[in-house]
C-alpha cells in the first residue's frame, strides 16, 4: 500500500467471509489464532487468585469490593482508549499500514472469523505481567483487588466480542442486542466511532458514539433483523 489516509485506508478493508494468513512462519501463524475460551482458561484462576490475596490482606471487605468493581470500570476505559488510539492509529505509511492490519486491520476485514475474535495470548500475557507489576507499584496492599477487577473487566471484553460477532447466539436480553448493535455499527457505519465493545459509556461521554438516519439498513447487511 501506498500512503493513504486513515479513512481510505480503513475504507478499503471491506467485510467479508473467511479468514487470512498474516504471517509467512507456520509456527508464528498458529500462535496468531486462539480458541475463544482459552483466555477463561488463563485468566478466570488469576482472577481467583487476586481474590485469595485479597483474602489473605487486612483490606476490609467493603473497600475490597470497592476497588474490585473500580477495576471493572477502569478496564472499560482502558479498553476504549486501545481500541480508538492504538488499534486504529492512522497508518502513515507502509510498516504502519502493515503493523495495524496484524493487529486490527484483519479484523475488519474478516470480522466472522472466530480464531481471531479474543486477544492473542502472545499479547494478552505481557499486558497482564506489565499491569501487574503497574498496579503493585500504584496501589500496594490495595492492588490485588482492583487487578482482580481489571482482568475480569478484559474478560468481559473478549467475551463480549466473541459473542457480538457469533452469528448462532442470539438471545433476547436487551443489553446484548444493545451492545451488538453498538459494535456493528463500528463495522458497518464507521471505523471511527463506537470503540467501546463490552461497555459504549465512554462512547458517549467522549462523542463517538454512532447514530446515522440509515443504520437499520446497514445493520441488516450483518446477520440479525
Amino acid at each position: 500500500m501506498n500512503q493513504i489516509s486513515s479513512k481510505e485506508y480503513w475504507s478499503n478493508l471491506r467485510p467479508k467471509k473467511g479468514t487470512t494468513r498474516l504471517f509467512e512462519s507456520n509456527f508464528v501463524e498458529k500462535f496468531s489464532r486462539i480458541p475463544p475460551y482459552l483466555p477463561h482458561l488463563v485468566y478466570i484462576p488469576l482472577v481467583l487468585y487476586t481474590l485469595y490475596l485479597t483474602y489473605r490482606s487486612a483490606i476490609r471487605p467493603i473497600y475490597a469490593i470497592n476497588l474490585f468493581l473500580f477495576g471493572i470500570f477502569c478496564w472499560t476505559l482502558f479498553e476504549y482508549l486501545l481500541h480508538r488510539f492504538v488499534f486504529h492509529l492512522n497508518p502513515k505509511n507502509k510498516i504502519l499500514q502493515r503493523f495495524v492490519y496484524i493487529m486490527h486491520g484483519n479484523h475488519h476485514e474478516y470480522p466472522w472469523d472466530y480464531m481471531r475474535l479474543v486477544m492473542p495470548l502472545s499479547v494478552s500475557i505481557p499486558l497482564a505481567v506489565i499491569f501487574w507489576y503497574f498496579y503493585e507499584f500504584l496501589l500496594g496492599v490495595y492492588s490485588p483487588p482492583f487487578y482482580g477487577g481489571f482482568v475480569l473487566g478484559y474478560l468481559l471484553y473478549d467475551t463480549s466480542h466473541f459473542l457480538v460477532h457469533y452469528e448462532r447466539f442470539n438471545p433476547k436480553s436487551r443489553i446484548f442486542i444493545l451492545l451488538r448493535k453498538h459494535h456493528i455499527r463500528h463495522h458497518f457505519l464507521s471505523y471511527d466511532g463506537n470503540f467501546g465493545v463490552s461497555s459504549p459509556l465512554w462512547d458517549y461521554i467522549f462523542g463517538t458514539n454512532i447514530e446515522h438516519k440509515s443504520r437499520e439498513v446497514l445493520e441488516s447487511r450483518y446477520f440479525w433483523k
